[in-house]
């Protein structure tokens, strides 16, 4: 997979307020306004396979700077994986694995799937982003500026979150909660088991396993072509 990769594609979330949330299922409710002070910039598709490549190739598993949260917390020490190339096959596998059957862009392009909560957030502070908070990702999924599926017919998705059942507990802070050592995780969107389930669904994972059906898109809190 070495062909030139697409031109990132970026969408803008304004400042502003937000109905985040949905009374009608159980971890969403209840429906509430999020407000965000400031603007934030998010990936309209999900981090391909030559960004994955790239953090590979950049040194991103040896250099100890990316495996660590935005406060300097440290992930615990088995977060990265005893063999690079090994994992690397095995992302590879279930990428192509979920691949549509007419793909006529380079497969470069195909959403990374599989990786880990652990690896999707060292792949993001490699490129100076972080994970979405949940409320960022639901604002910009159900306001439409970024494409959900663009690639893959289903993809649950990795926030930056740690998980509460109750939405509004855990909708605290400038923008949410960030995850702590020992906490689950948040996944948004839907898996192939759920295919009528909307944007505002949230369920809780484990940040150490990975799967399949889940991809990851990066943010900026300032726009990163500046």
């Amino acid at each position: 997979m070495r062909e030139a990769p697409s031109p990132r594609r970026l969408c803008m979330l304004p400042a502003g307020t937000y109905w985040i949330g949905s009374d009608g299922h159980k971890n969403a409710s209840p429906r509430h306004v999020r407000r965000f002070a400031g603007d934030v910039w998010l990936d309209c598709d999900l981090v391909t396979w030559l960004d994955f490549a790239g953090f590979v190739t950049g040194g991103g598993y040896a250099d100890d700077a990316w495996w660590r949260t935005a406060d300097s917390a440290s992930f615990p020490e088995n977060a990265r994986p005893s063999s690079v190339d090994a994992r690397c096959e095995a992302v590879r596998g279930l990428t192509l694995s979920a691949a549509p059957p007419v793909w006529t862009r380079p497969r470069g392009d195909l959403p990374v799937l599989g990786l880990t909560w652990f690896e999707a957030a060292a792949v993001c502070h490699f490129f100076n982003a972080r994970l979405p908070f949940e409320t960022e990702w639901e604002a910009a999924t159900t306001s439409g500026l970024v494409n959900a599926t663009v690639a893959v017919p289903v993809a649950q998705e990795w926030c930056l979150d740690a998980y509460a059942s109750r939405y509004w507990r855990a909708d605290v802070g400038v923008r949410g909660r960030a995850w702590q050592l020992g906490q689950q995780v948040v996944l948004r969107g839907h898996s192939a088991r759920e295919p009528t389930v909307g944007a505002t669904a949230r369920r809780s994972a484990d940040p150490a396993v990975g799967g399949a059906g889940r991809g990851f898109r990066r943010a900026w809190d300032r726009d990163p072509a500046a």
